[in-house]
């Protein structure tokens, strides 16, 4: 090892008492630089090895193999000349960019000059500076995406500073009586007239105090009137607010029939044994329960109450899904209940529930599951679990995470782990948590545009460590689900279609490689070309079931007359898994060509226009096929469950963000090139039939496009429950920009953006520059032809005259 290769300098910014002293050097340890010479068992066992061969004299005396790979191990690299000053050269870069409040544009170190790496972390703003407030985000976001797609950003800018408060409130009202779901107006007029704050600050003290003041849950006591305060107030608190036995028994059964085959992550014959004993009719007085903690497992006991209250709440916002698309409860007492009683009651409990979890400090199977149904709950309800300020808590998949990690549960539990558990329902519970926390906390959020690495438990390890799936433990998971429930026909294709799900989300993990991982991790434009291959090709074979209904009943005693409908529960799962792989490819397509087109405004490349064209292209068949497969569940087509809308509302709300994007990034380069085409065909004096003929090609695609953006918007409006504030405002914001296309000021909006914004941005680009960029001024008639033959191909004039959209 040289010298050199030992030393480093301190990096800049990192230690401030050093910033004022020149050249100084601090030892620092580095990476192993030099060869092992031992055998493999010796450095194994990090014992002396006396290096004799064939055998050392530790792996005779042992009796086992001796192998020296001195031979195989790769080679010390040693520092050149120039690696000094080539790292110095990049930090000044890498912290002028910092400066200016974006990091650099991509970078594409060729592989014989086809292959590009491709690096979004570099590509995209990781971190904008805004005042004196820091946001991060990622290269998938929808924030980042709209930072780099220079024609949304010059429209946004100069569009934006024209929403005022009144306009938008008039926005939002209207659009509140558009809606036809339940929940959208409670929720539209709670941000529109709602008064109160409330600081979410929390100091270390107070926070401190408060656990002081409540101490700990007692796991026993010797007898039930030595309840410590705490435990009294939380078995008073149920007791007022639970409804009465017969009432939570028909929401249970509910729960049984529409929503645990679509969130089955517990263990329902352990559930029901303790809730036997837990919640039991209160005989003096018919209006309440009794809940029944006992003198021993108090700590389970009240984990399960919060599971109980958890299921409440999620069953009740299931419910009024389904019947705003007409699929009512036929349960008298549910149906009575519901009519007497408003849902403010369950969620207020549930409330209640969100504060009493901040105060539970073990972990085991039960709270793990707990807080993943917890998290599940903030799916069909997110405007109803805003923390307060004795709320400093939540079920984050970061906090799920780490109970997982703690339990063990990063991986799928084998067979082994039997023989320490003394009951294998336990087993089963933990193989359910895995599965649940790699699916919720993982691929389903995803979707959101928004996912962080996880310290200490990356969940990414769940899956992208496992990508290439070893057939054998395939296999053993297969066997596991057989074994497990031989005599349990539902539970069994439950848990099937639950993994298979799993495994066509697998399929898209190489896509996500690309922008979910550090900027240390590249992949190569081949690679993420095969994955989209591969993804789509999954995403077309995920077929729904259209066959007759098919009814399998529960075997577990006081059950067995719930009867569920297998078709509409494997159709809840694969149009699930099909809108997550349709997404994906949107994301990777979109963000690709305008990771290209950035390339473009700083090098005059020909594969990087080339991959330009090809990804444009592939982003607009896979916007259109995923906006008419959403479209689809908006207007009621889809046959799924009836407790299944919450997670699929959730993934649609998101979805729809990148879909609005990305076509009125589209719409806004044809915008574009009409206006250039039109200018060179007024001042053209011959080749007058090709100009023509180019500008009446984009001027169908813009119609179509226009149209197309119509009638999703009306659809979203009419038909999604709004939940996140979020999607919310980026809907409010394209009906904006839908009214500046009818009056035909989008292009008067580009011409003349935010210059504070730009800068701010770092956006030096304007329409003089992309107009040397823009593909659809560049195309000539066959790409042209060829991108008007993707909307013949997906029969978009069919979709839009199915909805009688003139625009």
């Amino acid at each position: 090892m040289d010298a050199e290769g030992s030393w480093r300098r301190v990096r800049p910014g990192s230690s401030r008492r050093d910033e004022g002293v020149s050249g100084k050097v601090t030892k620092t340890k580095g990476r192993r630089n030099k060869l092992s010479f031992v055998c493999q068992s010796c450095r194994r066992s990090k014992t002396k090895c006396d290096k004799v061969k064939p055998s050392c004299t530790r792996c005779v005396k042992n009796g086992s193999v001796c192998v020296y790979d001195v031979e195989t191990q790769t080679k010390p690299k040693s520092r050149s000349k120039d690696s000094r000053i080539q790292q110095l050269q990049r930090e000044i870069e890498y912290w002028k960019s910092k400066a200016r409040g974006h990091t650099l544009h991509g970078r594409t170190a060729d592989a014989g000059g086809t292959d590009p790496v491709i690096d979004f972390h570099h590509a995209f703003p990781m971190m904008i500076v805004e005042g004196q407030c820091k946001h991060e985000i990622r290269p998938s976001s929808a924030l980042s995406y709209m930072g780099k797609d220079v024609y949304l950003f010059l429209f946004w800018s100069s569009a934006s500073p024209q929403i005022g408060a009144e306009a938008t409130r008039a926005r939002i009202e209207r659009a509140a009586r558009a809606s036809q779901t339940p929940n959208a107006a409670k929720f539209l007029a709670r941000l529109l007239h709602s008064k109160t704050r409330t600081s979410s600050r929390y100091t270390v003290g107070q926070f401190r105090a408060i656990c002081m003041k409540y101490n700990f849950f007692e796991d026993t006591c010797r007898s039930e009137t030595e309840y410590s305060e705490l435990l009294l107030s939380v078995k008073q608190q149920f007791e007022a607010q639970l409804p009465v036995f017969p009432v939570i028994r028909a929401y249970l059964r509910y729960f049984y029939r529409e929503v645990y085959p679509v969130v089955p992550f517990m263990d329902i014959s352990l559930f029901e044994e303790v809730l036997r004993e837990l919640i039991l009719p209160d005989i003096s007085d018919e209006s309440r329960v009794q809940v029944n903690f006992g003198v021993s497992d108090i700590r389970k006991k009240v984990v399960h109450l919060c599971l109980v209250a958890c299921i409440l709440g999620i069953t009740r916002a299931s419910i009024e899904l389904a019947s705003a698309g007409g699929n009512n409860p036929t349960d008298p007492i549910l149906v009575s209940h519901l009519r007497r009683q408003t849902s403010n009651q369950i969620f207020g409990l549930v409330g209640y529930v969100l504060r009493l979890l901040n105060l539970i400090h073990w972990v085991d199977e039960y709270t793990t599951l707990t807080h993943l149904y917890v998290y599940t709950y903030s799916l069909v309800t997110p405007e109803l679990t805003a923390t307060e300020v004795t709320d400093p808590v939540d079920s984050s998949p970061l906090l799920i995470c780490w109970f997982a990690n703690v339990l063990g549960i990063s991986k799928y539990p084998d067979d082994s782990e039997l023989l320490r558990l003394k009951d294998s329902r336990i087993l089963s519970l933990r193989r359910k948590l895995w599965l649940g926390i790699s699916l919720l906390c993982n691929y389903e959020q995803r979707i959101q545009e928004k996912r962080v690495q996880y310290t200490p438990f990356d969940v990414g390890s769940l899956v992208f460590s496992e990508t290439e799936f070893p057939q054998s433990r395939d296999a053993a998971i297969w066997t596991s689900l057989q074994r497990a429930y031989s005599n349990d026909p539902l539970e069994y294709n439950i848990q099937l279609t639950l993994y298979q799900k799993y495994k066509d989300y697998l399929v898209g993990s190489v896509l996500n490689l690309a922008y979910t991982k550090p900027s240390e991790v590249h992949v190569r434009l081949s690679d993420i070309t095969q994955a989209l291959d591969e993804t789509r090709q999954m995403a077309h074979e995920i077929l729904m079931l259209a066959k007759p209904t098919q009814q399998l009943h529960y075997v577990l005693e006081g059950l067995t007359d719930i009867n569920v409908d297998f078709t509409k529960s494997y159709n809840s799962h694969k149009y699930q898994a099909r809108i997550l792989l349709l997404v994906t490819c949107v994301l990777t397509t979109s963000t690709l060509y305008l990771y290209f087109e950035n390339q473009l405004m700083h090098t005059r490349d020909e594969d990087a226009a080339r991959h330009y064209t090809v990804f444009f292209k592939d982003a607009i068949r896979d916007v259109l096929e995923t906006t008419f497969f959403l479209s689809e569940y908006l207007e009621g087509k889809v046959n799924i469950l009836g407790g299944s809308h919450f997670l699929i509302c959730h993934i649609v709300e998101n979805a729809m963000i990148r879909c609005f994007q990305v076509l009125f990034g589209v719409i806004l380069r044809l915008y574009h090139a009409e206006e250039v085409l039109h200018k060179q065909l007024a001042a053209a004096f011959n080749a007058l039939g090709d100009l023509e003929d180019r500008l009446s090609m984009i001027r169908r695609l813009k119609t179509l496009t226009k149209q197309t953006l119509t009638v999703f918007h009306e659809l979203v409006s009419k038909r999604l429950r709004w939940t996140l504030f979020s999607c919310l405002k980026r809907l409010i914001t394209f009906d904006l920009a839908l009214d500046m296309m009818k009056e035909e000021k989008v292009m008067e909006l580009v011409h003349a953006p935010n210059i504070e914004r730009l800068t701010h941005w770092g956006l030096d680009s304007d329409l003089e520059t992309m107009e040397g960029i823009n593909v659809v001024i560049k195309a000539d008639q066959r790409y042209l032809s060829e991108l008007h033959q993707i909307f013949v191909d997906l029969r978009v004039q069919d979709f839009i005259s199915a909805h009688g959209s003139t625009a």
